[in-house]
């Protein structure tokens, strides 16, 4: 082989490799499993990586995903920091998403792992999702045990149209996308039209402060939990310093 030959050969050998060192990425390969994505930490529950597009937003520091119903949704909160000073808020992420290529049509369960602070809006609440926060580090093993601090929360007045019998969501492939289909309260067949249950700051701490003084959180740990009407749960922790 001339010296050209061989200079072009390895020129080669080394594009390839740098092309496979820029294309290999992180993969689920297990349940629980601890992984980065763009140096992101992650603590995931499942194994499906095409359900986590919805992690990439700016500046997320932790996320959680629970896919352990069998209706093929992913319930995620994330949270783009885990420290916050006193008087801050935490920008955060909370989405159920459809993990399937087609259409999922998913009964309404009303399946609370643990039970809300306050009862679901009906009518009026079209999110198949509650959030709950927590004074202290608590998890699945002992998080139903808890006390959650007080929220205030207003629920609309009940109209004739008003979607009272729930009955399934039907969700866009690979997507937050869905729609409520229910029975009004004179029992019309109606549904919300589309909406997305992707809630990009959706949560505010300011709405869990009503019964500490100044309306701001004492310094300590704090427990988000998520959970949805199919018994999934995502619970993450934050920390509130001086």
């Amino acid at each position: 082989m001339k010296k050209s030959e061989a200079s072009f050969v390895l020129a080669l050998l080394v594009i390839f490799a740098l092309v496979v060192g820029l294309v290999t990425i992180p993969l689920f390969t297990g349940a629980s499993k601890t992984t980065s994505i763009a140096s992101t930490s992650v603590m995931s529950t499942t194994t499906n990586i095409s359900t986590v597009d919805g992690l990439f937003i700016p500046g997320v520091a932790i996320a959680n995903i629970d896919s352990s119903g069998n209706t093929s949704l992913d319930l995620v909160l994330a949270l783009n920091a885990t420290t916050i000073k006193q008087g801050q808020d935490i920008p955060n992420l909370v989405e159920v998403v459809n993990t399937l290529p087609r259409e999922n049509n998913v009964t309404v369960e009303n399946n609370f792992a643990v039970r809300p602070y306050f009862g679901k809006c009906d009518p009026g609440d079209s999110t198949p999702i509650d959030v709950e926060m927590y004074s202290g580090y608590y998890d699945k093993s002992n998080i139903t045990g808890a006390s959650p601090l007080p929220y205030l929360r207003s629920c609309p007045a009940m109209f004739p149209n008003s979607l009272v019998t729930e009955e399934y969501y039907l969700f866009q492939p690979n997507s937050t996308n869905s729609t409520l289909y229910a029975l009004t309260e004179t029992g019309t067949p109606a549904n919300s039209g589309p909406m997305s249950l992707r809630f990009v700051n959706g949560t505010s701490v300011y709405q869990f402060t009503s019964s500490f003084q100044g309306n701001v959180l004492p310094i300590g740990v704090y427990t988000l939990m998520v959970q949805d009407f199919w018994g999934q749960m995502v619970i993450l922790h934050f920390s509130v310093v001086s």
